[in-house]
């Protein structure tokens, strides 16, 4: 999807207006956001150029939710697999959530709003160029230093922001301190970046039997032939939809249950 179909602006209109603003992209939009656990993943639709998936979390979620009970009745073959989930396969599905989302406001404590983001982005960078500062002010010996180091990331074509002209660019400039801090910046953002994304998308893998996580997405698709995925338990109101249908479910048999024990 397009990067760019939408502001934060036109997003916000939409809800304060109570749907009535006629914004044929925002509706694309909340299709395409309706449709994380099935045809998308977080990533095929955030960042957008506007905002984050953070920032869309904490819109009116009691008018977001009708909407998506709209985009239900529209897309019953979806609403179907709630359904079975919050009746059949609960315990697989919470399974799937733990540890990271169990509870669906632990989704926010994942994804940031972009205001979040840039603050912790100055933190951080103002913090490690201190630290290197500091590290660098009495050391002399970074050509050597240099020459230890690099071989690693010019062998690897693969380390994203490390790639050759960044380190031909250091390596022009030898001795300098402000590129040994830039070097020293930038391979630890790439490590908290990469171990970010890996605590998120892995850090169940320990905990629950792979298999299980597998099996659930299989089942749906052989007994309802839709795909699902993993991003399922990030979509807020397909959650929201399951709870729902939950205690719907356990009313309905509370209810049947004092009925055949009068």
């Amino acid at each position: 999807m397009r990067k760019d179909l939408i502001n934060l602006y036109e997003l916000q209109l939409q809800v304060k207006s109570g749907g009535n603003s006629s914004n044929e992209r925002v509706r694309t939009f909340l299709n395409e956001v309706f449709k994380i656990g099935f045809t998308n993943d977080v990533s095929d639709i955030f960042p957008m150029d506007d905002f984050l998936y953070g920032d869309f979390l904490i819109l009116d979620k009691e008018f977001i939710y009708k909407e998506y009970l709209d985009f239900l009745n529209n897309n019953e073959e979806i609403d179907d697999v709630l359904y079975h989930i919050a009746e059949n396969d609960l315990e697989r599905f919470n399974a799937l959530c733990i540890p990271s989302v169990q509870n669906i406001d632990d989704i926010n404590q994942i994804y940031k709003t972009k205001k979040e983001t840039e603050a912790i982005d100055v933190e951080e960078n103002f913090s490690m160029e201190a630290s290197m500062s500091y590290n660098f002010e009495e050391r002399d010996d970074n050509v050597e230093m240099h020459n230890t180091i690099f071989p690693e990331y010019e062998l690897d074509k693969n380390k994203g922001f490390l790639n050759e002209n960044f380190v031909r660019r250091i390596r022009e400039q030898k001795g300098k301190k402000e590129f040994s801090n830039e070097y020293f910046i930038r391979l630890l953002r790439e490590k908290k970046e990469l171990d970010e994304v890996n605590n998120i998308e892995n850090q169940s893998d320990d905990v629950l039997e792979p298999l299980k996580i597998i099996d659930i997405h299989a089942d749906i698709l052989d007994k309802m032939e839709i795909n699902t995925n993993d991003h399922l338990k990030y979509n807020v109101y397909a959650r929201m939809r399951i709870e729902d249908y939950v205690n719907d479910i356990s009313k309905l048999r509370n209810k049947l249950s004092s009925v055949f024990s009068n």
